[in-house]
């Protein structure tokens, strides 16, 4: 595409705008579709507020600042790492909940860091400079690799900032950010668990919904809270149904890009193997769970996870399996492509990417088992693999000029990477050795007995056996040890005795193999394929489409709106009156008990007033922690989950029913003000308590 082409283009081709649908780039927002359907669109100044107000947690997560003095309101949920992190078993944050009654009450978490984005630059022309005369999609993703950790590099030499070119519209558009990190980040109030997890993984992805899922940290920055510019103003009467809300933040992942081949194979090969691996994982921690209350402790964040993938996935899966809605897919796509075939221009242009799309699958089919397994390890081997890991690949990957190295070791990430390598966060050696039995189980059952890497790392003994022997002599629990490690060279992480270290050296070989074919014969051609694609669509559709999400910041708007389940209407509004009476047609039981402070208050609430609302914004992992704005871009909740309808949408958008669940700021400021005394930092937020 020539670069004349990509400065008149808006966007160009997830899909076309349908009712609310979309993650917008803060920089192409639809102000005309905005205006028509809405009657006003923001202004520049209110977006660029609503951008510097809005934060990325970690890398899964947003946030929003809500006070001049740093203060960040996010999920419970997305801060449970920290919370659990300061949690021990004699003082249990997650469990009792937590309150600063000052700042130097306030408690630092390990290894948490937040981003603020301080400007987005279109450098698309000089991604397609270093692709010139270069055709084979291998030999272009390198020189695609190399020029992004070039710019990364460049900009943060000449900013200081962190700097990050984010792909967009599967690799036709790149998009450089500037952020700038926070890495003195503080807990300041949380609530009790089950006033966060009322209804538990029953309830999870369903409405009505009655959570207090919200928690407070604040920004430190030389040794006192950050003076903040832009924070958000909080509305604290809250909207109403029919009005218009704005969500802001940093939507992990769609494939809504995805071809019919491409879901079609996700639906039949990928989901049921990863649907396995995480049953496996979460049964393992549920009986690890009940060995004791320590080790239910200890499990819980993990497990809260697992049995969120889980829920998640089978959610897409149905998706995936619903007639409607994959014959709908179907027929855009093959209108697209006629529409092509109609054209010889755009084939000599495009050639036919659906169809080497189609050829990277049968690639991927055979080699997925082994790549998940010895590359893509997610969680599951445990925190000490990972950190083995990372310094047995960080003393490789210096070697190599920046551009040539993985992308996760570039110089552009090492702060955050150094965060992760040296936090003093505690590892509970037991859980590390349930993780890594398991992980040692899924390696011999996917690789067999015989595979060179099991034969080196496993060999006749027995993963309980391993995992045991792996645990217990590490030193890497010790943070000075990986600290003078992070500077090794390869020579002398060879010569390691650790035995962690010698077992991530022993997979490394077989991982960067997996990994160098998959990037070669799968990844770069998607990339290629997509783009085309994208132009494709752009050539043949007229009117606004946006990108895929990618972890980067977007912007999604639609309408408080309930909906129809089961021939019944769904209030947009759950009442507090109505957590009182699903406990009681629970009986009580768990996960339906009342938190305490609740139970205790229970007659001098407000029952009427809403604890969560749903709205239609379009919004998937990521989006935790999001902050949904008014019109005048005023505080009105915090999104933190969707309900049944939403599952598939990370691939097949549907409005009807999909729904995004919200805490209600009504309650937020009622648990600051009435339920916990918090009523200082209400005060805070708001000028005064309300």
């Amino acid at each position: 595409m020539s670069s004349k082409a990509l400065a008149l283009m808006l966007t160009l081709a997830a899909g076309p705008l349908v009712a609310d649908e979309g993650m917008w780039l803060f920089n192409e927002i639809p102000r005309t579709t905005l205006e028509a359907r809405y009657g006003f669109a923001p202004t520049p100044e209110q977006l660029e507020h609503l951008r510097l107000a809005t934060v990325r947690i970690g890398r899964g997560g947003t946030g929003s600042f809500a006070s001049a003095q740093g203060l960040v309101l996010t999920n419970h949920h997305v801060g449970l790492d920290c919370i659990q992190k300061l949690s021990t078993a004699e003082r249990d944050l997650v469990a009792h909940g937590f309150v600063a009654k000052t700042h130097t009450e306030e408690l630092a978490c390990p290894d948490t860091d937040l981003s603020v984005v301080v400007s987005i630059e279109r450098v698309t022309d000089r991604i397609e400079a270093a692709l010139a005369g270069v055709s084979d999609p291998a030999a272009q993703e390198k020189a695609r690799r190399t020029a992004i950790a070039d710019l990364e590099r460049g900009c943060k030499e000449a900013t200081g900032l962190t700097c990050e070119v984010v792909r967009l519209f599967g690799g036709a558009v790149y998009d450089l950010y500037r952020l700038r990190r926070y890495t003195d980040v503080r807990l300041a109030f949380a609530p009790e668990i089950d006033a966060v997890r009322f209804g538990g993984d029953v309830d999870n992805f369903d409405y009505p919904r009655f959570s207090f899922d919200f928690a407070l940290f604040r920004v430190w920055e030389n040794g006192k809270p950050l003076a903040v510019e832009h924070h958000l103003s909080w509305q604290p009467e809250g909207v109403a149904e029919g009005e218009p809300v704005f969500a802001a933040g940093f939507p992990g992942g769609t494939q809504r890009l995805y071809t019919l081949a491409q879901m079609a194979w996700t639906r039949d090969v990928w989901l049921p193997l990863v649907m396995l691996e995480i049953v496996h994982s979460h049964d393992r921690l549920v009986a690890f769970s009940a060995r004791g209350a320590e080790q239910e402790r200890i499990a819980l964040r993990d497990l809260y996870v697992r049995a969120n993938s889980m829920k998640a996935l089978s959610g897409l899966l149905g998706g995936l399996l619903d007639a409607q809605r994959f014959h709908a897919k179907a027929e855009r796509e093959g209108r697209l492509r006629r529409e092509l075939a109609a054209r010889p221009e755009l084939v000599a242009r495009f050639g036919d990417p659906w169809a080497e799309i189609e050829r990277s699958l049968v690639v991927r089919t055979e080699i997925e088992p082994r790549y998940r397994v010895l590359e893509s390890t997610g969680r599951y081997p445990g925190r000490l693999f990972d950190i083995a890991r990372w310094l047995v690949r960080l003393a490789e990957e210096r070697t190599k000029a920046d551009g040539e190295r993985i992308p996760e070791y570039r110089e552009s990430v090492r702060p955050l990477l150094e965060q992760r390598l040296l936090s003093p966060a505690p590892i509970h050696p037991e859980l590390e050795e349930d993780h890594l039995t398991g992980y040692l189980r899924r390696l011999l059952g996917q690789l067999g007995p015989i595979h060179p890497a099991v034969l080196e790392v496993i060999g006749r003994h027995s993963p309980e056996e391993v995992a045991a022997e792996l645990v217990r002599g590490t030193h890497l629990t010790d943070v000075a040890v990986r600290k003078a490690l992070m500077g090794a060279t390869p020579a002398e992480i060879a010569a390691s005795t650790d035995p962690l270290i010698r077992f991530a050296r022993a997979l490394d070989p077989h991982a960067r193999a997996i990994r160098e074919r998959w990037q070669d014969e799968v990844d770069s051609i998607n990339v290629s394929a997509w783009a085309r694609i994208a132009q494709i669509e752009r050539a043949v559709t007229s009117g606004d489409l946006y990108p895929d999400a990618t972890g980067s910041l977007r912007l999604s708007f639609g309408k408080v709106a309930g909906y129809e389940e089961g021939g019944r209407p769904v209030a947009p509004f759950s009442p507090l009156s109505g957590l009182y009476q699903r406990a009681e047609e629970r009986g009580g039981r768990p996960p339906y008990t009342v938190a305490a402070t609740l139970s205790r208050l229970r007659g001098e609430l407000p029952g009427a007033s809403p604890v969560t609302f749903v709205a239609k914004l379009d919004s998937t992992g990521g989006n935790s922690g999001s902050p949904v704005v008014d019109r005048e871009m005023r505080l009105v909740g915090v999104l933190f989950d969707g309900n049944l309808w939403t599952l598939a949408n990370p691939m097949l958008y549907d409005e009807t029913q999909a729904r995004t669940i919200s805490v209600d700021v009504r309650a937020m400021l009622l648990a600051l003000t009435r339920i916990y005394p918090a009523a200082h930092l209400a005060e805070e937020i708001v000028g005064e308590a309300p």
